[in-house]
């Protein structure tokens, strides 16, 4: 008998044999829904990822964020881009062009309350939460 594994959210199964109770992709969900530290740490994550040339990496931050927040349906209407459109373009094979991830990041921003902000001379992407809540 193996001790088990860790996924990739860094749960440890306990032995190859015990299934994860609960999908990562899911776990992700329900704690960003409940949790608004989280919502806006992935935000900055995805962004950062993506300023650091890790475009996969940040697609798929960006995904899990908008599908744990304001979901592909809503984002569709705001950006004015067809859903399938925005879910291909955030896809593991998509090449989205640079106008495109920051007219989302723009609208994220806006339907979100958070600005984001590059500094010079800064490692990482400043936050600066806008005094006005989005509505849900």
């Amino acid at each position: 008998m193996r001790d088990g594994s860790i996924t990739k959210s860094g749960v440890h199964t306990g032995n190859d044999d015990m299934p994860l109770t609960r999908d990562f992709k899911e776990t992700v969900r329900a704690r960003a829904q409940r949790d608004p530290d989280f919502r806006t740490a992935l935000l900055i994550e995805a962004a950062e990822q993506l300023l650091a040339g890790d475009l996969e990496t940040g697609k798929a931050v960006l995904r899990d964020y908008i599908n744990a927040t304001v979901g592909f349906e809503r984002l569709a209407r705001e950006t004015g881009t067809p859903s399938k459109s925005l879910m291909r373009m955030l896809g593991p094979k998509g090449n989205p062009r640079a106008s495109n991830l920051l007219a989302v990041l723009g609208k994220l921003q806006r339907v979100s309350g958070i600005h984001l902000a590059v500094a010079a001379g800064r490692s990482r992407v400043l936050l600066r939460r806008s005094l006005r809540r989005a509505a849900a």
